[in-house]
């Protein structure tokens, strides 16, 4: 079982839907599809990478969705990179599961707030 399939099935049992993509371009039309709550992607995948899943889902400022970074690239470079690309968290591989489900918790929290903040 892979680190996605470990994942899904972490939070489907916390009674969470998962929609998941194997490609950055699979990723993105997803996105643009199904409107997720939040996105979790990593940096390396097959033809898109993370950090331009990233640059895609941010252009428009009105379908901002919290974005977790969950990757094996701990560099300061890959870190910062993407912050730039206005990630909103950023977890190392292997990560603890009280982690991804602490940042998913706090991002939802944020989205939730922006959403409260505009009405």
């Amino acid at each position: 079982m892979g680190v996605l399939d470990t994942l899904r099935t972490i939070l489907v049992e916390r009674g969470h839907e998962v929609i998941y993509a194997l490609s950055g371009e699979g990723g993105i039309t997803k996105f643009e599809k199904e409107n997720p709550d939040i996105v979790i992607c990593d940096i390396k995948m097959p033809g898109k990478d993370g950090y331009d899943v990233l640059k895609e889902i941010r252009k428009d400022p009105a379908r901002w969705r919290p974005v977790i970074m969950l990757t094996v690239l701990n560099e300061m470079a890959s870190i910062r990179k993407a912050y730039d690309y206005e990630a909103d968290y950023y977890i190392t591989k292997p990560f603890k599961v009280e982690d991804i489900i602490k940042a998913i918790h706090t991002m939802l929290a944020v989205k939730n707030a922006r959403i409260k903040s505009k009405l």
